[in-house]
């Protein structure tokens, strides 16, 4: 019996007939529903090792002239769930005491005697064979009952609660991660365990986990290697099927969102034709991302190996769109090589926040799967109507560029910044304003070196602080008294006011000059 299914008989033994001169020692029964799953040889007293469903094999010699001896080897054959019993006498003869038969029917095993001259051994491999040839027909019905769901494009589901009512035991499919993709009708009224976990998977590629849930203990399961042969491998065409979906369907959306960045297409009604079939919303309101990794290579990797490099621009579109459906945030993303476009839905005013958590979150991921990746990200500006998207991605691509190229830490750009460093960067082009901002800042260095306190790197955070006292301060470590001394270094050091707006701007000009240098 597997999962409750009765698979052979005691019925189909009697039929198969391999037994010569088989001779029942018990009363007709219901042969069809005791169930047979193999043989034993068992002498008195019985052990423990009795299977299921197993025929038990016996000669009883020393036994013949105790009746007691039948009866309890009887009672121990029906406790361990034996499907019937066979004896072997020298005397073909001899019969089986009444009160011993009238036990075997009132239990419900049968009883038969087999020729002296016919070897266990032989019994036992022609009855194997038997089981085999019988449960590879019932299991290649189950198998073509699978394809013909998979070709009638059934969904996953129905195939699970097919297995479950064949096997009459619960099947789960679930995903890698652990999280249930389909499961058959539960058993009612009785609680199941694990009993038998297989991958379902087409070469090295695991697409998730095929898991029984029964009642009645592994034996009575199929053996793993049926389940994989005949379940799984027919299972794992829907998951293939969706793959290919998925894989197609990617690649169109990343194409497409190219073309949306690099103006590729012939005319509106064409992208918004095409945006359609891909279920963008092209008429909302979005902001563009610009991302670069680069990767530091190490010396395991192949670098010769353009499988390397594939898999890592395939992993982190992958990780682009989870992290924001995560998020339940509509982006649309494209991905070559080690560059992506995001465009990500504007969200009103919070969106420049969102999109800040979202990239902490991709960097996060990113870091704890692949450490060996720097990432760069350049930011459009946060228009609230729509914008053009080839427009927002130059945009955003020159922020990225000028983040690649910053000899600043940060590696996040936005277009707004970017118009500030590319001011600095053409003032930086004039000799005579390096040499200011140098005469300038040079004196805060050298204050800064003689006295250990660094003045520079104090005009550096409170201008990054939008001139916040407070927050330099906690951003220092500094109590607010210390920080307004420095400031009023700094004050007279420079001879220059930071209570006065255009002061302040030369001072912000000036670092940022010399800090390029």
């Amino acid at each position: 019996m597997q999962g409750g299914v009765i698979i052979y008989s005691f019925a189909d033994f009697l039929k198969e007939g391999f037994v010569p001169e088989l001779r029942l020692m018990t009363g007709p029964m219901d042969f069809h529903a005791i169930p047979v799953t193999g043989s034993s040889v068992q002498e008195f007293p019985l052990d423990d090792f009795i299977q299921s469903g197993e025929i038990v094999l016996s000669t009883a010699i020393g036994y013949h002239d105790q009746p007691d001896f039948f009866k309890n080897m009887i009672r121990g054959a029906c406790a361990a769930g034996a499907a019937a019993i066979a004896f072997s006498f020298r005397d073909s003869n001899y019969l089986l005491p009444e009160d011993a038969a009238a036990f075997a029917n009132d239990c419900g095993i049968p009883v038969f005697q087999m020729p002296w001259e016919y070897r266990f051994s032989d019994f036992q491999a022609s009855l194997r064979d038997a089981i085999w040839q019988k449960e590879v027909t019932v299991y290649h019905s189950i198998q073509d009952t699978l394809f013909d769901y998979f070709f009638e494009t059934r969904p996953i589901e129905q195939a699970i609660g097919y297995l479950g009512r064949m096997l009459r035991c619960v099947v789960k499919i679930e995903s890698l991660a652990g999280e249930t993709i389909a499961t058959s009708e539960p058993i009612l009224g009785k609680s199941v365990e694990a009993q038998i976990e297989i991958n379902i998977q087409i070469g090295n590629t695991v697409f998730n986990r095929l898991k029984f849930y029964t009642t009645g203990g592994i034996q009575s399961l199929p053996k793993q290697e049926i389940l994989e042969k005949y379940v799984a491998f027919p299972l794992s065409l829907w998951f293939y099927h969706k793959i290919v979906e998925d894989t197609t369907t990617a690649r169109l959306k990343n194409d497409f969102v190219w073309k949306l960045a690099m103006n590729e297409f012939s005319s509106e009604e064409e992208m918004l034709r095409q945006g359609g079939y891909l279920c963008f919303r092209l008429n909302r309101s979005y902001s563009c991302i610009a991302m670069r990794y680069i990767l530091q290579m190490n010396r395991h990797m192949d670098t010769a190996n353009p499988w390397e490099s594939m898999r890592y621009s395939t992993e982190v579109e992958k990780m682009l769109v989870l992290e924001a459906r995560r998020k339940k945030q509509n982006v649309m993303v494209g991905s070559r090589s080690t560059e992506a476009v995001i465009y990500f839905e504007n969200s009103g005013a919070l969106s420049a926040q969102k999109i800040s958590a979202y990239i902490d979150s991709v960097e996060e991921t990113l870091e704890k799967k692949f450490p060996e990746l720097t990432c760069y990200w350049g930011i459009s500006e946060n228009y609230q109507e729509q914008a053009e998207f080839s427009c927002i991605y130059k945009n955003a691509k020159a922020a990225l560029q000028c983040c690649i190229h910053s000899k600043a830490n940060d590696r996040r750009f936005t277009y707004q910044k970017t118009k500030k460093t590319q001011i600095i960067s053409l003032l930086c082009d004039s000799v005579e304003m390096q040499d200011n901002a140098c005469r300038l800042m040079q004196r805060i260095a050298h204050y800064s070196t003689d006295s250990r306190i660094d003045l520079l790197n104090t005009l550096s955070t409170y201008i990054q602080a939008n001139y916040n006292a407070s927050k330099t301060a906690r951003n220092l470590h500094l109590n607010r008294q210390s920080l307004l001394r420095r400031l009023e270094k700094i004050e007279g050091i420079t001879g220059m006011s930071l209570t006065s707006h255009d002061d302040l701007f030369v001072l912000e000009v000036f670092l940022n000059i010399y800090s390029s240098m």
